[in-house]
């Protein structure tokens, strides 16, 4: 199996504004469910299962890569897509209703 490369400067940015968009969502979050209306349960079962979903694809990406012999996902390629997941929620949890 070959190995993936991994660029670091992209990663650390990567990760640094990942980590900045993640607090916006665990704030917007925060808020939504404190509300504790229906919105709210929806919320918290979504943030729950996307969670679970991630893991899952993730450990899926790198077996699947294990079985067949291709490079494994690299550290960039796994931060950007929970990256692309916490924007999404980012611009969801964001819009004015």
């Amino acid at each position: 199996m070959r190995r993936t490369k991994i660029r670091w400067f992209k990663l650390m940015s990567d990760m640094m504004k990942m980590s900045v968009e993640a607090s916006a969502v665990i704030g917007l979050r925060a808020a939504k469910i404190a509300k504790g209306d229906a919105a709210a349960k929806a919320e918290a079962h979504r943030m729950a299962a996307e969670k679970v979903d991630a893991a899952i694809r993730t450990n899926m990406d790198i077996a699947t890569s294990l079985m067949t012999g291709r490079a494994a996902p690299g550290p960039n390629q796994i931060v950007g897509a929970y990256r692309k997941r916490v924007r999404g929620n980012l611009r969801r949890l964001s819009k004015k209703r």
